[in-house]
């Protein structure tokens, strides 16, 4: 028989932890969780800050760069001439439709507003807060650079039209890729139009005579418009090539998008840039038209004329009488360059502040994300900073929202967020060459 105290120590070996230790164990494994926990969450917002404020300089750079090449492409291909004496009927002259209907009435984002050959049009946003939009307008033209005579008259049913083209027309046209042509009369009655076909005169010698086929998809109010000669007729070149593009910022969503307006089915936005939370436009204006910018203005008559959309939509190729330009009159070639200036916002806000409140060195790093103690933050600033600088926007800014919130309407820059500015100045070089041209 087994001694019953080696029983009583084998018991004793095999009993275990107790409630007491247990306890102890959860104890110190919870204050561990709580410690690691607290330096992951901290680490977290250290990368989340560096993250941020890396895809907001990609987003300014991008945006910048995209809105900077549309802006400069501005005018490529659109002839601004004043014609002959004997056919003044360039592109510079279409100042209504086919119905009379004055182009500067014409809402911005019609088909029938590409008749004016404005480079870039701007659209005031109203606020220092608001965004303003901007379309920028060019051609794809490969071979047609110049307006070309119509040879017949064409009426409203006929399927074709008649042109002399010198310089020569694709032929034929690809007929699953229409071209976008504007036709000109000679007392400024314009219609932009499509055509899907060009075929050569056969006689012999050449004539150098081609036969466009409307593009019958279009709608029937599109094709009813009789050409009475004199006139003449400008391709744009094939649809995709041809463009005119609008940039705007959707205000809610912070979204920068481009939309196509050279087109017939739905307008379709398309996003560019994210976290874009302001951008502002201004023209560069040559007031005495000898080739140097003299004054920068938003798309209003604030500053050196009236350069609102339906005035620079109205506007003559030139303000000259006698050879002087008129100050303080709106005209084409006074538009020597447009600037561009972008507000981008980082994608998380840095709450940082919040969440080591006792980092000392951290409380003196970010002051400048609250209002009261961050900075101005200025667009179009020049060397005496202030509102000497001709129109250089001061962006709004305010704690109006809660903490991490993303908007402060009507305020831009919020608390706790991190922002970068960026700016470009675009010269018009296309519209100036073809404007200088006989």
């Amino acid at each position: 028989m087994m001694p019953r105290k080696h029983s009583l120590s084998r018991r004793a070996r095999e009993r275990g932890v107790g409630l007491v230790e247990t306890m102890v164990g959860i104890l110190i494994g919870t204050i561990v969780i709580i410690v690691v926990y607290n330096i992951l969450w901290v680490a977290e917002n250290y990368k989340r800050t560096t993250l941020g404020s890396s895809d907001a300089q990609i987003s300014g750079l991008l945006s910048q760069f995209v809105a900077g090449r549309d802006a400069g492409n501005g005018g490529a291909g659109i002839t601004m001439s004043n014609g002959t004496a004997a056919v003044p009927s360039d592109m510079i002259n279409c100042t209504m439709d086919e119905t009379g209907a004055a182009a500067s009435g014409l809402a911005i984002t019609s088909l029938d507003a590409a008749m004016r050959p404005v480079p870039v049009l701007i659209s005031d946003g109203g606020a220092l807060g608001l965004s303003d939009s901007f379309i920028s307008y060019n051609t794809g033209a490969a071979h047609v650079m110049w307006p070309v005579d119509f040879t017949a008259t064409s009426l409203k049913t006929d399927p074709t039209l008649q042109v002399q083209s010198p310089n020569g027309f694709t032929v034929p046209l690809p007929s699953v890729t229409p071209y976008w042509v504007v036709m000109m009369n000679s007392i400024g009655n314009c219609r932009l139009l499509r055509v899907t076909n060009a075929v050569p005169d056969p006689t012999i010698p050449l004539t150098g005579r081609v036969t466009l086929t409307k593009d019958a998809t279009m709608p029937a109010s599109v094709l009813d418009y009789t050409v009475a000669l004199p006139a003449r007729l400008l391709s744009l070149g094939p649809v995709g090539l041809a463009s005119r593009i609008r940039y705007d910022v959707n205000g809610v969503t912070g979204v920068l998008s481009t939309t196509d307006l050279l087109v017939t089915a739905a307008l379709n936005p398309v996003p560019v840039a994210q976290n874009i939370v302001l951008m502002k436009v201004q023209y560069g204006i040559d007031d005495n038209e000898d080739g140097i910018v003299d004054c920068w203005t938003p798309a209003d008559a604030s500053t050196c004329g009236n350069y609102a959309p339906a005035a620079v939509m109205a506007a003559p190729l030139s303000s000259k009488v006698g050879g002087v330009a008129v100050a303080g009159v709106t005209a084409l070639n006074k538009i020597l360059a447009v600037r561009i200036g972008m507000v981008v916002r980082s994608d998380e806000a840095d709450l940082r502040l919040l969440t080591d409140p006792t980092n000392t060195a951290l409380q003196s790093e970010s002051s400048g994300l609250l209002f009261g103690s961050r900075p101005a933050v200025v667009l179009f600033d020049c060397s005496t900073h202030n509102a000497a600088c001709q129109n250089r926007v001061q962006v709004p800014m305010g704690a109006g929202a809660p903490v991490g919130a993303p908007t402060c309407a009507p305020s831009v820059i919020c608390d706790y967020w991190r922002y970068r500015t960026y700016e470009t100045v675009i010269p018009l070089r296309n519209a100036l060459f073809s404007a200088t041209m006989p």
